[in-house]
C-alpha cells in the first residue's frame, strides 16, 4: 500500500478517472439506447457500430490503464508475489482478449467490421471499460485519503519561516532559518512566526503553540522561558537565543517522525500482504474452477461461462482489505499530531491499544517537577517573618530547596533581608547574619546541633512525603517549612480515568518509599516501586512483562530511557529531556497528563476503525462471492462484471470515509460518537445500494 502519497499522485489517478470514463461514455450511451428505447430508428442505427466503437474505447483502456496494473503485476511475480493488481490484471486481460478473438472472428465470418442489425454478440468490450472506471474511482479514494491525512505535514512545513532576523555585530540581518547558529541572538517581532527553538533573553509577549502542543491557550513567555519554532508571537517583542540548529529543532523532528510514521508498516499491513499473496492464488483457481463446472459439466455456454470467472474474479479483489489498516493509521497518526500526540511508529498504537498496565515515574510525569511550598508552621514567629529571615538565606543557595523558598517569598512577595558572614554546611543547610543576628536554615540534622530537644512533631508532614526544613536561631525555633512537588493539574483525574477502564497503575521512584507512597495516596496509586535505579526501573518493567502484562511505560528523564525502552509502548513527556523523548515511542509535546489519555483513546479508536473496515471488506466479498459464483442463478439474480467492480468500488469508499471520521473525532470529548454512529450509517446505506443493485441485475 501506499503509504506516502504526493499530490502529483492524486492528481495522476485523477487524470486517469477522467480518462476511464471518457471511454466509458461511448458503452454507457449504447446501453442506454439499448433499455430506453430498443426499438427506435437510432438505436436500429447505431447498434450495429457498438462492438467496432467499444472494441477501440476498450483497447485505449487497456494500453493507457491495463499496462500501469499489468507493471504491478509484473513486479510482484518477479519476487514470486501476487498482489491485488493481479486480479484486476486477470479480470480485464480475459476479458478484453475473449472479447478480441470474438471479433474478429464474427469480422471474418461477416466480411464487416459492422455487426449485422439484430444480431447479439456476447462481446465484454463494454465491461472492460467499466471495470476500468470503478477499479481507478477506487483506487483515487484510496490516494485521495491517504493524502488528506497527510496534510498535517504540509501544515507543520509551512509553519517555517524562510528568514530570520539575527543580532549580528550590533546590527540585526535578515538570512535563512537553516542558516541559524546555536547562539544567535533572534528578534521574533509581534504576530510573527517563532523561526527557531530557543530560550528568551528580553522582553515578554505570549505565544500560540497550539499548532505543536495542542493547546489552545496562549502561554506566556519572559526571559528564561523557552520557545519553540513555528509557533506564533504574540503582540510583543522577544529576543531570543537559538539552543538548536533548524534541523534538530521540534518542528523539524515531528516533522521527520510523521513522515517515518507514515513508512512504517503496520501488522494489519503485513497480514494483508501475506494474505494476498495466498488469497489471490486461490480466487483464480476458485474461478477456473467454477469455470470449467459451468462450462463442461453443466452445459452454458461459453459466454455466460466467462462473465462467471470475471465477476469471481472482480469481486473477490482485495483492495479494500489492503486499505483497512494504513488508511485509518495516517489519519490516526494526524489527529495525533493535531492534538499535541507524536506517534513515532504505527506499530506503536496497536501495543498502546492493549495496554493493561501504565508504569508512571514521578517527578515532571505526574508531578510537575518542580519542589513548592506547602506548609509553613509558625512556632515562635510569624509565618510572613519566618518566611523573610528563610528567603534571605535561601536566595543565596542555589539547592532545590532553598530555590522553592525563594520563588514562594518572591511570588508571595515577601521582603528580603541583606546577609552578612554566610556560611553553607553541605548537605545540611545554610547560616548567616541578619540585621547583626545570626539565623540558621537547614535539615532536622542541622537544627538538632544546636537543639538537642524541643523540635517540633513533623510527623504528619513527613508521612505526607513532604521534605521539611527548620528556620532557627541558637536560642529558638522560628518556624517549620514544609517543601513537596506537586501533582500536576489533571493528574488525579488521569488515573480515575485509567482505573476505570481497568489499567493498573504502578508509580516508579527514586525517592523515599515514604515519599513515593504519600505522593502515590494523592494521585489515587495503590502500587507504588521506590528507592529505584535508572537500570532497576526496566528491570521493574520487564518483570511485568514476564508476568503477561502489556506494560507502558511513561517518564520524562534520560534515567527513564532505559524503562520506556524495555516497555511494549515507552510513553515520552516532550517537556523532558531529549534521551526520553528519543527513546520514547509516543511524544506528549506538552506533558499534560490528558493527553496521555487521550493517546490511549486515540489507539482504542485506531484500533477500533481497523477491524471495522476488516468487516467492511471481508463483508461485501464474503456476501457476494457466492453470487458471483451463480448459486443464486436458479433464481434469476447473477453478478455482472460491472456489478461486481462497483461493488469492489463501493467497499473502498466505505472504508475510505470510515477513515475519515477518525479525523473530525474529538479526543478530549467522551461523548463524541463520531466515530461510532458514522460506521453504522456507511454500512447500511451500501447495503441497501448493493441491494438496489443486485436487484436490477437480476434476470
Amino acid at each position: 500500500m501506499h503509504n506516502r502519497v504526493s499530490v502529483g499522485g492524486v492528481r495522476l489517478w485523477q487524470k486517469r478517472l477522467i480518462f476511464s470514463i471518457i471511454l466509458c461514455l461511448p458503452a454507457t450511451g449504447f446501453l442506454a439506447l439499448d433499455w430506453l428505447i430498443p426499438s427506435s430508428a437510432i438505436n436500429r442505427a447505431l447498434q450495429p457500430w457498438a462492438p467496432l466503437a467499444t472494441c477501440l474505447m476498450s483497447t485505449l483502456a487497456i494500453v493507457y490503464l491495463g499496462l500501469v496494473f499489468w507493471r504491478s503485476t509484473i513486479r510482484g511475480l518477479k519476487h514470486q508475489l501476487f498482489n491485488v493488481d493481479s486480479l484486476i490484471t486477470i479480470g480485464t486481460s480475459v476479458a478484453y482478449a475473449y472479447s478480441c478473438i470474438s471479433f474478429v472472428l464474427l469480422a471474418l465470418q461477416n466480411n464487416s467490421l459492422v455487426v449485422p442489425a439484430g444480431r447479439r454478440v456476447p462481446l465484454y468490450f463494454s465491461t472492460v471499460t467499466f471495470l476500468f472506471v470503478f477499479v481507478v474511482l477506487g483506487k483515487w479514494l484510496e490516494m485521495r485519503a491517504i493524502s488528506r491525512a497527510q496534510q498535517s505535514v504540509k501544515q507543520l512545513i509551512r509553519l517555517k519561516p524562510s528568514l530570520a532576523h539575527v543580532v549580528s555585530g550590533g546590527n540585526v540581518i535578515n538570512i535563512p532559518v537553516d542558516r541559524i547558529e546555536v547562539g544567535d541572538r533572534v528578534i521574533i517581532h509581534p504576530h510573527e512566526r517563532i523561526p527557531i527553538d530557543g530560550c528568551v533573553v528580553d522582553g515578554v509577549s505570549s505565544v500560540n503553540e497550539a499548532i505543536i502542543t495542542g493547546e489552545s491557550a496562549p502561554v506566556s513567555k519572559q526571559p528564561d522561558s523557552r520557545v519553540i519554532g513555528g509557533t506564533t508571537n504574540g503582540s510583543g517583542e522577544l529576543v531570543i537565543v537559538a539552543d538548536h540548529l533548524y534541523e534538530e529543532t521540534l518542528l523539524a523532528q515531528i516533522i521527520q517522525l510523521i513522515r517515518s510514521t507514515r513508512s512504517d508498516r503496520t501488522i494489519n499491513e503485513d497480514i494483508a500482504d501475506r494474505m494476498s499473496n495466498v488469497f489471490v492464488p486461490l480466487v483464480i483457481l476458485f474461478a477456473l474452477i467454477c469455470f470449467a463446472v459451468r462450462y463442461f459439466f453443466l452445459g452454458s455456454d461459453l459466454s455466460s461461462a466467462m462473465t462467471m470467472f470475471i465477476s469471481i474474479i472482480m469481486v473477490a479483489c482485495p483492495y479494500a482489505f489492503g486499505l483497512a489498516s494504513p488508511s485509518v493509521t495516517t489519519a490516526s497518526v494526524d489527529l495525533g499530531t493535531r492534538n499535541g500526540i507524536l506517534i513515532k511508529g504505527s506499530r506503536s498504537l496497536e501495543s498502546l491499544s492493549q495496554v493493561d498496565t501504565i508504569v508512571f515515574d514521578k517527578t515532571g510525569t505526574l508531578t510537575k517537577g518542580q519542589l513548592a511550598v506547602t506548609d509553613v508552621i509558625t512556632i515562635s514567629a510569624t509565618a510572613k517573618e519566618t518566611m523573610s529571615i528563610a528567603s534571605s538565606l535561601a536566595k543565596h543557595s542555589l539547592h532545590p530547596l532553598a530555590q522553592a523558598i525563594a520563588r514562594r517569598s518572591s511570588k508571595r512577595q515577601i521582603e528580603t533581608r541583606a546577609v552578612k558572614r554566610l556560611e553553607v554546611v553541605t548537605n545540611q543547610g545554610i547560616s548567616g547574619l541578619i540585621g547583626g543576628k545570626k539565623y540558621y536554615l537547614g535539615s532536622e540534622e542541622y537544627a538538632r546541633k544546636l537543639h538537642k530537644s524541643g523540635l517540633p512533631d513533623t510527623s504528619k508532614l513527613r508521612r505526607m512525603g513532604k521534605v521539611i526544613c527548620y528556620v532557627f536561631t541558637r536560642q529558638q525555633i522560628l518556624g517549620v517549612i514544609g517543601i513537596s512537588d506537586q501533582p500536576k493539574e489533571g493528574a488525579v483525574g488521569l488515573i480515575k480515568q485509567l482505573h476505570q477502564l481497568g489499567i493498573k497503575t504502578y508509580l516508579l521512584s527514586g525517592d523515599s518509599e515514604t515519599a513515593t507512597k504519600a505522593i502515590a495516596r494523592r494521585l489515587g496509586i495503590k502500587q507504588i516501586i521506590a528507592n529505584t535505579k535508572p537500570d532497576d526501573k526496566a528491570k521493574e518493567v520487564i518483570s511485568l512483562r514476564q508476568k503477561g502484562h502489556v506494560v507502558a511505560m511513561v517518564g520524562d528523564g534520560i534515567n527513564d530511557a532505559p524503562a520506556l525502552a524495555s516497555a511494549s509502548v515507552g510513553i515520552a513527556i516532550g517537556t523532558g529531556t531529549e534521551a526520553a523523548i528519543e527513546t520514547g515511542d509516543i511524544v506528549i509535546v506538552n506533558g499534560s497528563p490528558q493527553l496521555i489519555y487521550n493517546a490511549l483513546r486515540l489507539a482504542k479508536l485506531t484500533t477500533h476503525k481497523i477491524r471495522q473496515n476488516i468487516f467492511f471488506s471481508l463483508f461485501y466479498n464474503v456476501v457476494s462471492l457466492p453470487i458471483a459464483a451463480g448459486t443464486l442463478a436458479g433464481i434469476g439474480v447473477e453478478l455482472s462484471p460491472e456489478l461486481a467492480s462497483l461493488i469492489m468500488a463501493m467497499s473502498i469508499t466505505t472504508i475510505t470515509v470510515n477513515s475519515l471520521t477518525l479525523r473530525i473525532s474529538d479526543l478530549n470529548d467522551e461523548r463524541d460518537l463520531t466515530s461510532s454512529v458514522a460506521p453504522i450509517i456507511l454500512f447500511m446505506l451500501f447495503t441497501v445500494i448493493y441491494v438496489i443493485f443486485l436487484m436490477a441485475g437480476t434476470r
